[in-house]
C-alpha cells in the first residue's frame, strides 16, 4: 500500500482536475430546466388553446341523415411529447458525461530493467486487486459529429512470479489512461415509429471512431529474492475504430466498440460490449466488459508492458 499511496499523489494532478470537470458540470446539470420551461426533470409544461367546437350530429327532421359540422379548428397546440432518448434541440449540441467505474485486471509480461513479473488476470480478484479508481466519459454532439474525451486512473496491487516462475514478485502499478478522439455518424437507421410530435432515437447507428490515446504507467516491481525495480512510462499512440448502438426498445442500447492503433506502441486495442438503460430523460445506467490491449514493451525502455487491463464497467450517465 507504500506504493499505492505514492503513485496516488503522483496523479493528483489529474485526478483533481478530472474532479473540477465533474463538478462544473453536474452544476450545469442542476441548473438546467427541461422542455418548455419546466422546473424539474422528466417534467413538461402543455398549454392547450382548444378553440374546437364539433357538433356530433344535426337532425333537421326525423330520417334525415346526420350532418356535422366543424365551426371552428384548434388555433394553437403547444404540447411537446419528449420520449427520454430524444430529448434536447436536434439542431444544437446534446451533452453526456458518465462517471463510471472500470474495475480492471491486469494480464501480461511487466518489466522494469532487468527485473520482470508475469501476471495472470482472475475474475475473483477483480475487485481484490482494485486499490483505486477514478474515471469520466464526456461526449458532446452535434449532427453527425461527437467529440469523446475520456480519463481513467487506477491503482492496482497484484502478485506474479519471476522467470520460470520460481520467485514471486509483488506488483504495484498506477496506471493513467487518457483518450480524445471523435466519431463520425456512418449509418442511421431512423424508428419508423418516430415523428415530429413524438421523436424516438435511431434503431440502429455506426459510428467511425479516430483520436489519441496516452498510456501513462508508474511500476514498482518488488522480488521475493533480490533488489526491488521502480520506474516509469507514458505511451502515445493513435487509434481508429467504430462504434454501433442497436435499440431493441427506446430506452434500451446495445453498446459494441472496438479500435486498434499504435505509436508509442508496437500495436494497441481495445474492445467494449456495453447495456445501457435511459430510465429517465436525463439518467441512464451503463454496465458490460471492456478490454484494453498495449504491446508497448521495447527494447531501450526502462518499463516494459505487453498484455491487457480487462474487466466490468458500470456507470451513470447525465445526459442535456
Amino acid at each position: 500500500m507504500r506504493n499505492s499511496a505514492r503513485g496516488v499523489r503522483r496523479y493528483t494532478t489529474s485526478v483533481a482536475t478530472l474532479a473540477t470537470i465533474l463538478t462544473i458540470t453536474l452544476s450545469a446539470f442542476g441548473q438546467g430546466t427541461s422542455v418548455n420551461g419546466s422546473n424539474g426533470p422528466g417534467n413538461t409544461t402543455t398549454r392547450l388553446t382548444d378553440e374546437t367546437s364539433i357538433l356530433p350530429g344535426t337532425y333537421e327532421s326525423p330520417g334525415t341523415e346526420l350532418k356535422a359540422r366543424t365551426l371552428s379548428k384548434t388555433k394553437e397546440t403547444d404540447a411537446t411529447v419528449v420520449t427520454p432518448q430524444a430529448s434536447g434541440d436536434a439542431n444544437g449540441w446534446r451533452f453526456e458525461i458518465e462517471p463510471y467505474l472500470w474495475a480492471a485486471n491486469l494480464d501480461g509480461t511487466l518489466r522494469v530493467r532487468d527485473t520482470t513479473a508475469q501476471v495472470e488476470a482472475k475474475f475473483a480478484d477483480l475487485i481484490k486487486n482494485l486499490d483505486f479508481a477514478l474515471a469520466a466519459r464526456f461526449e458532446a454532439t452535434k449532427g453527425p459529429l461527437t467529440i469523446i474525451v475520456d480519463e481513467n486512473y487506477m491503482n492496482l496491487g497484484l502478485n506474479g512470479t519471476g522467470p520460470l516462475g520460481l520467485v514471486s514478485v509483488d506488483v504495484q502499478p498506477a496506471v493513467n489512461i487518457f483518450e480524445g478522439g471523435v466519431a463520425f455518424m456512418a449509418v442511421d437507421i431512423p424508428n419508423k415509429e418516430s415523428s415530429s410530435a413524438s421523436p424516438l432515437p435511431p434503431v440502429f447507428s455506426a459510428e467511425i471512431l479516430g483520436g489519441l490515446r496516452s498510456f501513462r504507467m508508474k511500476l514498482d516491481l518488488t522480488p521475493s529474492i533480490g533488489n526491488s525495480a521502480e520506474g516509469s512510462r507514458h505511451i502515445l499512440d493513435g487509434f481508429i475504430g467504430n462504434r454501433f448502438k442497436f435499440r431493441p426498445h427506446p430506452d434500451v442500447t446495445l453498446i459494441g466498440k472496438y479500435t486498434v492503433g499504435g505509436g508509442g506502441s508496437s500495436f494497441s486495442y481495445s474492445a467494449a460490449g456495453l447495456v445501457n438503460w435511459r430510465f429517465k430523460k436525463s439518467l441512464s445506467v451503463t454496465g458490460g466488459y471492456q478490454v484494453l490491449g498495449i504491446n508497448g514493451d521495447k527494447f531501450g525502455n526502462t518499463v516494459g508492458f505487453n498484455g491487457q487491463l480487462r474487466g466490468l464497467l458500470l456507470g451513470l450517465t447525465f445526459h442535456r
